[in-house]
């Protein structure tokens, strides 16, 4: 497991370096979700963080790119990505949309 060197934090995450030193210490984590890059690279996909202690996860070269309290948090994020995507490029491409992601729209 990697992760973006601009991992997105949600906003209701406190003491977000411990979380990632957890995770990639392959400590068992619970309660959060993880935005991923798919292992093509070319789409996002959602995992619990508590899947990446089971053994079939650890052969799998994941990238994480947003960490979020729940759900809610993270198809929010989603869905503001998505909006992005549109309107700056016409298309919903997500992967091209994470740097505008926080910028506010001018």
């Amino acid at each position: 497991m990697t992760f973006d060197e601009d991992v997105i934090i949600g906003r209701s995450i406190k003491k977000s370096d411990k979380i990632i030193e957890k995770l990639q210490g392959k400590e068992l984590v619970f309660g959060y979700v993880l935005v991923c890059l798919n292992e093509k690279r070319t789409g996002l996909e959602l995992y619990p963080s508590f899947v990446f202690f089971q053994k079939r996860m650890k052969d799998l070269d994941i990238h994480v790119v947003g960490i979020f309290k729940n759900n809610k948090d993270a198809f929010e994020f989603l869905r503001v990505l998505s909006e992005k995507a549109v309107s700056k490029f016409g298309d919903c491409d997500l992967i091209k949309a994470l740097k505008l992601y926080g910028e506010d729209d001018k």
